[in-house]
């Protein structure tokens, strides 16, 4: 667990990210518009976000253990030289399918 400390030293790049990966701006209206009747939009969207955030720390944590000092971007890590062909189609293909 060293390689996973409590608090980092400085999470302004990062509050961008935090925010807009919940894309509430754009899904929660659409999806007010879809909704059953009987559906509670509290519990909908308390526990849509509360899971979505343990999936966050979970790979977050995982990528963490398994990559001692990482610079930056993770997906720069993921995609160096030093590992397998496959891991670095996988993080160049999920880079891709998240900016299309």
């Amino acid at each position: 667990m060293s390689r996973v400390p409590a608090f980092g030293g400085s999470y302004s790049g990062m509050v961008g990210s935090i925010i807009f990966n919940y894309a509430f701006i754009v899904t929660i209206p659409s999806w007010l518009n879809e909704k059953k009747e009987g559906v509670s939009v509290n519990g909908a969207v308390w526990i849509s976000t509360v899971s979505s955030t343990l999936l966050y720390v979970v790979v977050g944590m995982m990528g963490a253990m398994a990559y001692d000092g990482v610079d930056g971007n993770f997906l720069n890590s993921l995609a160096s030289h030093c590992n397998p062909q496959l891991t670095r189609v996988s993080a160049f293909m999920f880079a891709s399918g998240i900016v299309a």
